[in-house]
């Protein structure tokens, strides 16, 4: 089963039929959260110090399905505690956003942090375009701009993501997108001044030239660039550079090395590849910024909510299985990914 809670660090798929009594511990996690009504059932991921559990909230007039994010501070680094937790824990009481996983609660327990948070059902994107292909440019509006709604929301508060990937973009149970993972988020300013990030952050297959180059960056326009990559992949079912040589990569972006694939340059429209071709930018500067890239022609000639996936035009969709991997596949043009065990789901209605 898929880790849909946007959790990080380090999580994992794991056996969601293990037993809570089989991890050391578990029985006083169980304790301690039911006495507040929070009730903890099978492992959905796991990682080096932190695991991740479907939940239940329960009161006399409802339940609500979560997710649950452990983390067992024993366990942690210092350099996480100290700079990455604080940063996390802090910014779920400032944001609240329909396209941004919500969080329930968050507990303190002895050495450990409970974080009770939205489940997201119906999987990641990576899973998705994994199980169903490239998505229409009809769908793909729709997603990406509400990913770029998220985003732009994060970054009017001067806050910057610096992990957008697909494995970070959620589906809900009526297929909208939500944004989860907050685990590199950053501040963009700070009295009024301009902060530029100077630690890399993120997936190297999703990093902006000026990360890989090593510069001070905009952490803003970092995030415009990932959600580029993102696009291209919900355009093509596959990555627009190859990552395994990050020299060449470099010389790849900088020169704008990346092509469409035969079938989604049959079907796209010039005002979809132009938002690709601003986002892609690899100079910094002249990238275009999230609020600005929700401003193109591209969002409002198809202007059409995610209301009912059935009255989606996803004929393009099932062309073809993709095989996706953040990592890229060494000599070829149009890099594919190809993560194991990722589970399988059901497209929403009309995909099939």
């Amino acid at each position: 089963m898929e880790n849909t809670s946007g959790i990080h660090p380090g999580i994992s798929n794991a056996d969601n039929e293990q037993n809570l009594e089989e991890d050391p511990g578990v029985v006083s996690d169980s304790e301690f959260t039911a006495v507040l009504g929070y009730f903890l059932s099978g492992k959905i991921g796991e990682g080096s110090f932190a695991v991740v559990r479907m939940a239940e909230f329960r009161t006399v007039a409802s339940r609500d399905v979560l997710a649950c994010k452990i983390i067992d501070l024993a366990k942690c680094p210092m350099e996480y505690i100290e700079r990455f937790l604080p940063r996390e824990m802090g910014i779920w009481p400032e944001v609240r956003h329909r396209n941004l996983i919500g969080v329930h609660s968050i507990l303190e327990h002895g050495s450990r942090i409970y974080v009770f948070m939205e489940y997201a059902p119906n999987g990641d994107l990576l899973d998705y375009v994994m199980q169903c292909g490239r998505l229409s440019e009809q769908q793909a509006n729709v997603w990406s701009r509400q990913m770029g709604e998220g985003v732009d929301y994060l970054h009017s508060r001067d806050i910057a993501h610096r992990d957008l990937k697909c494995e970070n973009m959620l589906i809900t149970n009526n297929w909208n997108v939500r944004i989860g993972d907050f685990g590199f988020v950053t501040k963009t300013f700070d009295n009024g001044e301009r902060v530029l990030s100077k630690t890399f952050c993120g997936s190297l297959a999703y990093a902006a030239p000026e990360l890989i180059r090593g510069d001070p960056y905009d952490a803003r326009q970092a995030d415009a660039w990932s959600l580029g990559i993102v696009l291209y992949v919900m355009f093509n079912a596959s990555m627009p550079f190859d990552d395994s040589d990050m020299k060449q990569l470099l010389l790849d972006q900088e020169a704008k090395h990346w092509r469409l694939t035969k079938p989604a340059r049959a079907y796209l429209t010039m005002d979809a590849i132009s938002v690709l071709d601003g986002l892609l930018e690899p100079r910094e500067l002249k990238r275009l910024t999230v609020a600005n890239m929700l401003k193109q022609k591209w969002y409002s000639t198809l202007n059409t909510r995610l209301s009912d996936p059935k009255t989606w035009a996803n004929n393009n969709t099932k062309t073809h299985q993709a095989s996706i991997h953040p990592n890229g596949a060494k000599g070829s043009n149009s890099p594919t990914v190809s993560p194991q065990n990722r589970g399988s789901k059901s497209p929403p209605p009309g995909t099939k």
